[in-house]
Order: C-alpha cells, then structure tokens, then sequence
C-alpha cells in the first residue's frame, strides 16, 4: 500500500513539472510585423531623352507614273522636326492632289536595329485620315483630319511628338505613295522601283 501512495505522489509531481516546472520551455507568442516594399524608379542614365531635330529631303524625278493621276507622282518629300520632338511631313506631286478614289501617301522611318513606324496621310474622296503606325508594337495612331493639310499639289501632316513616339536620329526613310492599295511612285527610287529594292535615305538629325 505504501509502494503505491509513493508512485501516485511521483505520478503528480511530474505532471506538475510538465506545466510550471524550472526545465519546460516557456511558451511565448511572435509577432511579425511587415514593412511595405518601397520600389524607387530611378531616370534613366542622363536624363529623359533627346527630342527628335534635323531636317532631310528626298526629291524623285516628275511624271514617271503617267498612267496615273497626277497627285500619286512624287516630286519630292521633305521630313522636318518640330519643336517639341513632333514632327513634319510634307509631300510635293507633279499635279493635283486626287478627289476620287483612296489615295495615300506614306513615309517609312528605321532607327537602327528597329522596325519601321510608317507616318501615313490618307485621302479617300475629301476625307483625310492621318495616322502613325509602329510596326514593332502593331500599334496605329489616328491625327485628326485637322493635322493634315491638302492644297493643290501638296499634302502635309504635322504628326505630334506623342505619335513619333521613341523614333529619334538617327534613322534612314523612304517614302512611296499607294492607289487604291497598289504602290505605284517610291522616293528614292521613282516609279520603276519596287518596295523589294528598300532604297533609303539618312535623316541624321
């Protein structure tokens, strides 16, 4: 009887030393707190970049697409930068600019190592359809018919620095006019060129 009282007493002081005894571990309670990530995005190394400057000149010889309306004829194409790194089209034709039909008048700019954006002056009928297209992002531009200005023998289009985008010099061009979705006149090149021959000048800036 006495063995037993003894292992009962045994039996309880462990059981207490498993709760308050010197040798547990003492329970404790982490709290983690996370501080917020800031992200800091630094300018790219010196500064933003340079507006597009310069000026170039194509100029093709006159009536090489006589079978054509006179206004498809390329005489020349004259690219000049605005302030602001916009930019300004201008295409000189041999005779009046086409009141009928889709005509359209493009010029192709590649800056090194690039794809093409195609600045494009549309006129089908009286309306006029200015855009840019980037080929890298398949991303087309619609100007307002405002920016583009038709006179008798003349077509320009003031395309915005938001619409030339990143293009900067320098960067090689050629330009081309499109009758009723066929190219018929390149600059350089003329009429007996062909979009295979990708003949192009340098707009240095």
């Amino acid at each position: 009887m006495g063995l037993l009282v003894l292992v009962a007493v045994l039996a309880l002081a462990a059981c207490g030393g498993d709760d308050d005894g010197d040798g547990a571990a003492p329970r404790t309670t982490t709290s983690t707190t996370t501080s917020p990530t800031v992200v800091t995005t630094a300018p790219p190394p010196g500064g933003p970049p340079t507006p597009l400057t310069g000026s170039a000149t194509c100029t093709d010889e006159g009536a090489d697409t006589k079978e054509l309306a006179p206004g498809a004829d390329l005489l020349g194409v004259e690219l000049s930068a605005t302030e602001g790194g916009g930019l300004t089209v201008r295409f000189r034709l041999v005779g009046p600019v086409p009141s009928t039909g889709t005509t359209l008048w493009s010029v192709f700019a590649r800056p090194p190592g690039g794809a093409n954006v195609q600045f494009g002056a549309r006129l089908e009928g009286d309306t006029r359809s200015p855009f840019a297209y980037h080929f890298g992002d398949r991303v087309q531009q619609d100007l307002s018919p405002d920016a583009m200005v038709v006179g008798p023998d003349t077509v320009e289009v003031a395309y915005p620095a938001a619409v030339v985008g990143s293009l900067r010099a320098p960067f090689d061009w050629r330009a081309e006019s499109t009758v009723e979705a066929e190219d018929v006149d390149y600059c350089p090149g003329g009429a007996d060129a062909s979009i295979l021959e990708d003949a192009r000048l340098p707009f240095t800036g």
